[in-house]
């Protein structure tokens, strides 16, 4: 499911509305919010993460505690990103139901 294209701060040129969406989740299950910042972060290429990088990512440590996959999330950013500073705001936020 996709959110709207719009930015939640900064200056606006016009009013923003967001659609409203429900999700019908089983138990246990988890999901994640987040920026694009990790998605963007270059590394020393200036090539970004990437969207299918984070999708293998987040697949391959599902099963693992939450503390593991921050740590594995960390891990991740940081060989990609290297030396290169960070461009951008990044934030994962990991819930389990």
């Amino acid at each position: 499911m996709l959110g709207d294209r719009t930015n939640i701060g900064g200056l606006r040129q016009r009013e923003s509305s967001f659609t409203n969406q429900t999700l019908s989740l089983p138990p246990q299950s988890s999901f994640y919010l987040l920026s694009d910042g990790y998605i963007d972060q270059p590394n020393k290429d200036r090539k970004r993460f990437g969207t299918k990088n984070l999708q293998e990512l987040l697949q391959a440590i599902k099963e693992l505690p939450f503390r593991q996959q921050e740590a594995k999330i960390l891990e991740s950013l940081h060989l990609h990103q290297g030396t290169e500073e960070q461009r951008d705001d990044i934030s994962v936020i990991g819930l389990q139901l």
